[in-house]
């Protein structure tokens, strides 16, 4: 917008320039030609200053056969079309300005509310990220506490690994990254245990339990007899921390084979069969504390 007025200030600048240098003549000057700048929001700059040019050209011509009366007038009118436009480009400096001071206050903005939020220098950090003391409130032993953290320092050490070989690789890294991470994680289930490996998880702050929050009243889950609030344990044999763990255990055997999926509904455990394939549920996964099987 302000190339736009700046084209026709310097168009009609031309103009008047024109006029002083021109003449006098005895042909009177069209008033309906005149250029509105109103119109220059359907133009470009470069639209805008040759059409400026191009009835400059026009009004000198007419203003060299016409009388000094007709110069004048035409003079005045362009004169004033220039005040006009002087005053436009700068409440468009003054809107951008105000525009760019917006922009900036909200950076700064941001800027201060994120260092805020940072931990000052030199404080603890309330929630340690693996909190050992968590499972030494569970009864767990100094050295299972120190198999359970090495394993655990492993999987993140080798996740970060991964992560960074999938930005490296870009879309093409992204299936492998999560296969190895699921590969990595059964790893870890096995060298802990399925009730070290809960134990891992929550004392890591981690999702470790899935809970089926609500269920479709026609799904093959409801019809099997899992109700809505109940903790996924086990699908068909084997242990669920993860949704992605669900979904290969859900994709992988026979379609519609009968298989074992056993449930903790509040302080009971409890065994429904139903046939491979989606429960029919939405996931909620939660941190809670290691579940014996």
């Amino acid at each position: 917008m302000k190339s736009i007025a700046a084209g026709i200030v310097l168009a009609l600048a031309v103009a008047v320039f024109a006029l002083l240098c021109a003449p006098e003549s005895s042909q009177n000057i069209g008033i309906g030609d005149r250029f509105d700048p109103r119109d220059a929001s359907l133009l470009t700059s470069k639209d805008v200053i040759g059409l400026g040019v191009e009835r400059a050209g026009g009004a000198v011509e007419g203003a060299q056969g016409g009388g000094s009366a007709d110069r004048d007038a035409v003079l005045e009118n362009l004169t004033e079309r220039i005040r006009i436009l002087e005053e436009r480009l700068s409440r468009l400096e003054g809107d951008n300005a105000a525009l760019l001071d917006q922009d900036a206050s909200a950076e700064l903005r941001e800027l201060t509310e994120a260092q805020s939020a940072e931990p000052a220098e030199g404080a603890a950090d309330p929630s340690p990220w693996f909190e050992a003391s968590s499972l030494e409130a569970l009864g767990f032993r100094p050295g299972e506490i120190e198999r359970i953290r090495d394993t655990w320092e492993y999987t993140v050490l080798t996740g970060m690994e991964l992560e960074t070989d999938r930005v490296r690789n870009g879309e093409k890294g992204w299936l492998p990254a999560l296969r190895d991470q699921d590969l990595i994680a059964r790893e870890a289930q096995e060298a802990l245990g399925e009730f070290g490996y809960d134990a891992m998880l929550y004392a890591s702050g981690g999702k470790n339990r899935l809970i089926l929050a609500e269920l479709i009243d026609s799904s093959p889950g409801a019809a099997a007899g899992i109700e809505s609030g109940d903790e996924l344990i086990s699908y068909d044999g084997q242990r669920i921390f993860s949704p992605f763990t669900l979904k290969r255990l859900i994709t992988s055997g026979d379609a519609g084979e009968l298989i074992e999926v056993r449930l903790q509904r509040g302080g009971e455990r409890v065994r429904v069969f139903m046939p491979r394939g989606p429960i029919g549920a939405r996931l909620d996964a939660q941190s809670r504390p290691p579940l014996r099987q």
